[in-house]
């Protein structure tokens, strides 16, 4: 029809595609009348290069390129992460460093949902190997901890917060339309195709969530909303620039002060770049 794009993934076999990602998470945890603030900063670079392109399908083999993560509660940090640093090593940072530059494939349908990640390399093992932990409950938990962030599911949810961004009809402008993230985060988001010219296509999305970022025995689930916006490249469908602003409230709990669950909100910032 007449006035309508068909939006999606386009783009010739071979091309390469750098991705940067930025993650900063604010969290206020209110334990009584003491108020926990606790920041967190995580991204770093991922590379897609197009190995296969069909009508409905796209293939891609997907490396990291750095990875990085800071955690501090009020002025203290307790964790600084990045492994492009050249200081001195230690098992937390080698056990990062294991995913680097190890290639897995990435199937996904034009419309940005991921159909199949496939590790051709055993990263679980590898960081736990690497970890220094000889206690075999131990490394069984951190095995289990490191699935849901590296795991074949995990990586593709992971993926689809950037790439599962257009529909399966063609749309014109001021059309809207929905999509639905499961796993750690649920997220439902409808979106909207605001504009487009020679150089960019804009959308804009407004999403409801629930969290889970539950990590061993210390539970946080949160619901909120998030608003993204979006520019991407006409031919290829690649973002250039992502940006997603979300605020949460919830409940969260510490092991060491048992079942009992304290106020928690969170506001979040998250953004993705085309490097090249």
């Amino acid at each position: 029809m007449s006035g309508q794009d068909s939006l999606g993934y386009s783009p010739e076999n071979g091309q390469v595609f750098l991705i940067e990602q930025s993650v900063v998470q604010s969290f206020d945890q209110q334990i009584g009348e003491t108020q926990n603030h606790i920041d967190t900063e995580t991204g770093g670079l991922m590379e897609f290069k197009v190995i296969m392109v069909t009508d409905s399908l796209l293939s891609f083999q997907t490396t990291f390129k750095q990875l990085y993560l800071k955690i501090a509660i009020g002025e203290q940090t307790l964790l600084d992460i990045d492994t492009m640093s050249f200081g001195e090593s230690d098992p937390q940072l080698e056990m990062f460093r294991c995913v680097l530059d190890k290639p897995i494939q990435v199937e996904m349908a034009t419309n940005g949902k991921i159909v199949k990640v496939s590790n051709e390399h055993d990263f679980i093992s590898e960081m736990i190997a690497v970890s220094g932990l000889t206690d075999n409950e131990v490394k069984s938990k951190l095995s289990e901890s490191l699935g849901e962030k590296f795991g074949a599911e995990a990586l593709a949810r992971s993926f689809e917060q950037f790439t599962f961004i257009y529909p399966d009809r063609a749309v014109a402008i001021g059309d809207q339309w929905e999509t639905h993230i499961t796993g750690k985060a649920n997220i439902e988001n409808q979106w909207v195709y605001t504009a487009k010219d020679g150089e960019n296509i804009s959308i804009q999305g407004e999403g409801v969530a629930h969290m889970d970022l539950t990590e061993g025995t210390g539970k946080v689930e949160l619901d909120g909303t998030q608003t993204v916006h979006v520019k991407c490249c006409p031919k290829s469908g690649f973002i250039k620039n992502m940006t997603i602003e979300g605020d949460f409230e919830g409940h969260s709990s510490i092991p060491e002060l048992g079942e009992e669950e304290f106020p928690t909100a969170m506001h979040q910032t998250i953004v993705y770049k085309l490097i090249q």
